[in-house]
């Protein structure tokens, strides 16, 4: 009996002997651009410091990740493609990965991979191209310049200032931003989900399908609308001086401005108001709406 209890016990130990994370650092330096592919949970730390630390349930898999520096960028690969049948439930699992940098210029994640940081970035210019399934949190970025371009299913939280920023939203993508901007230009399109929370000076606003646009925040001296499809927009709690406003197919528009406003409309959509304004110009179908809300 006390054979028996001594093979079992040997056996749960070398169990958990394999199971536990298999670590691996990758001394690597001379970047300030990501680039991952794959299905990774990372964490992106700012610091004096460079290098890549990898965890793994198995130590097997380490052979199907690739990590090089080429040019200024980093770059992460997780072929699962090549991982073998008898890894098969360990393959479809995030691998943990943490990375030391200096300072992010450009950042371009696809495939499955969330990306978590505490870090505050101030490049001179930012380009960020986020797909799949991918999703970024607690990215700080302050710069003169940034590009970000969402598609698939991906999401993003943003914060920081910017001087000139531009956002590129497709397919079922969700961006929560909260920036202090001087120009914005952002286009929405599919069935995103976009949440501004700051200020801006002005912003060209361009939506299309069935985008969910919510401004919150100080407010904007002048805003252009145009949006088409089944799009909503809701700037009901962020107060624009100037607002340019035209909508086509089945869309709404609710806005508070204080100074001007002009609307044009076609097809179903409705545009309601509150504040002040001065009416500067409207054209609106028959079946569409343009009315003031107290």
């Amino acid at each position: 009996m006390k054979r028996v209890l001594s093979l079992f016990t040997l056996l749960a130990l070398a169990l958990t002997m394999f199971a536990q994370t298999q670590k691996k650092e990758y001394k690597v330096s001379g970047y300030d651009g990501f680039n991952a592919s794959g299905i990774f949970e990372i964490e992106l730390i700012k610091g004096s410091n460079e290098g890549v630390i990898i965890e793994t349930e198995d130590v097997q898999l380490f052979e199907f990740i690739k990590v090089n520096v080429s040019g200024n960028t980093l770059n992460l690969n997780y072929d699962t493609s090549k991982v073998p049948s008898n890894l098969k439930d360990k393959k479809g699992k995030p691998i943990k990965v943490t990375v030391y940098i200096k300072d992010l210029v450009s950042l371009n994640l696809s495939g499955a991979s969330r990306l978590f940081t505490n870090s505050s970035f101030s490049p001179e210019q930012f380009e960020a191209k986020i797909s799949g399934a991918t999703s970024v949190k607690g990215l700080q970025i302050n710069s003169q310049s940034a590009r970000i371009v969402l598609s698939g299913a991906s999401s993003i939280t943003i914060n920081g200032n910017i001087k000139t920023a531009s956002y590129e939203i497709s397919g079922a993508s969700k961006a929560n931003i909260n920036q202090e901007i001087g120009g914005l230009k952002l286009s929405g399109s599919g069935a995103s989900k976009i949440e501004f929370n700051g200020l801006f000076e002005f912003a060209e606003l361009s939506l299309s399908g069935a985008v969910n646009l919510k401004l919150l925040g100080s407010g904007a001296k002048r805003v252009a609308l145009e949006a088409s499809g089944a799009c909503n927009f809701d700037s009901f709690d962020f107060p624009v001086e100037e607002m340019d406003i035209e909508l086509s197919g089945v869309s709404n528009a609710k806005v508070f401005v204080t100074k001007t406003i002009g609307a044009r409309s076609n097809g179903g959509s409705n545009i309601a108001y509150k504040g002040d304004p001065q009416i500067k110009s409207v054209d609106i179908s028959s079946v569409s709406s343009f009315k003031k809300i107290n």
